[in-house]
């Protein structure tokens, strides 16, 4: 069997909820410290583009804060597996 890898070309949009499992970011509030996790199989990116970064937005429970804490690129590799 041989196969074959292409990495796809960039600005690609995925579906509307991309699910990334097993993914998971873990930062610290910037105004209260308390540690805030990111479960990208529990929260969806919406339309990423391939190749693109964007924002990783953040909520903490702990003090109402908002933020960014820095940025995720979804790249794609699809491989072709054929039966020789």
């Amino acid at each position: 069997m041989t196969e074959t890898k292409y990495e796809v070309a960039t600005g690609i949009e995925l579906d509307k909820r991309t699910y990334l499992n097993p993914v998971v970011y873990r930062t610290e509030c910037p105004e209260c410290g308390e540690e805030v996790i990111k479960d990208f199989e529990q929260q969806y990116l919406s339309y990423p583009i391939t190749g693109v970064y964007e924002p990783i937005n953040h909520y903490c429970d702990n003090c109402d804060n908002e933020f960014s804490s820095g940025e995720i690129k979804v790249d794609l590799v699809v491989t072709i597996k054929e039966n020789r």
